[in-house]
Parts: C-alpha cells; sequence; structure tokens
C-alpha cells in the first residue's frame, strides 16, 4: 500500500537517501513474493503476492488493482467485459 500510495501526485518523492535501500527493500519483497506464489493457496493472499509483485516490476496501475480490489469488484470487472459464467 505504501508503493501504490507513494506513487500519487500529492505524495512526496523518496528522499535521495533511502532510494537504494527501499530499491532493495523492492527486490527482496519481490523474491520472497515469487517464492511464496509457488505454494500459497489462498485467493486473498495470492491477489495481494500478485499485486506486490506487478508494483516491483512497475506495473503500477495493476498492482493496485490488484491490491485493492476484493473479489466481488474483480468479478464484477470480468462479467462487465466478458461476461457472467466462467
Amino acid at each position: 500500500m505504501i508503493e501504490a500510495s507513494r506513487q500519487s501526485r500529492h505524495n512526496p518523492a523518496i528522499p535521495d537517501w533511502l532510494q537504494d535501500s527501499y530499491k532493495a527493500a523492492w527486490q527482496e519483497l519481490l523474491e520472497m513474493g515469487l517464492e511464496q506464489l509457488r505454494v500459497e493457496t489462498d485467493e486473498t493472499t495470492t491477489r495481494a503476492i500478485l499485486g506486490a509483485v506487478a508494483l516491483a516490476k512497475g506495473l503500477s496501475r495493476l498492482g493496485r488493482l490488484l491490491s485493492d480490489l476484493d473479489a466481488s469488484e474483480i468479478d464484477e470487472l470480468y462479467d462487465d467485459r466478458y461476461g457472467p459464467g466462467v
């Protein structure tokens, strides 16, 4: 949530002195998320991991969608786009 919020134009940039540590922490989070994704079965946790992976890869909008939407909102978006059923 911090990374998604950080990218809002109303929030300050990361201070220069913190840039390297922040990038390293995101790299570590990406590795942990990818490792956990192999074994995770809970939908909410999987969605949170996928959101973090997307954010770590610079896919801000996708990361926010995966992180912010709940299952019913995803179902609604899916049904609006592809029709109900699957």
